[in-house]
């Protein structure tokens, strides 16, 4: 990993296996944002997982915002 000239080294944990993950910051990220950083990056089973799940809940709320969409057009033509 090249060096950002300012940039400061910190270290994340992934909430599910403890891996830990590096990241170039400002130094001003708190520990919970770098260990959400960390966890989505792992390549543990528990964050795939956790992965898969969110993907799967973005597909859902996407379905749902244009079923909202279709009704509400179609209540205007009707």
């Amino acid at each position: 990993m090249d060096r950002i000239e300012g940039a400061e080294l910190q270290v994340g944990y992934c909430n599910d296996c403890g891996q830990a993950r590096q990241f170039q910051t400002s130094g001003r990220v708190e520990q919970s944002q770098l260990d959400e950083w960390a966890t989505e990056e792992c390549t543990c089973a528990a964050a795939s997982e956790r992965r898969m799940i969110k993907k799967r809940q973005e597909r859902v709320n996407d379905n749902i915002d244009k079923l909202y969409d279709y009704v509400l057009n179609n209540m205007e033509e009707a």
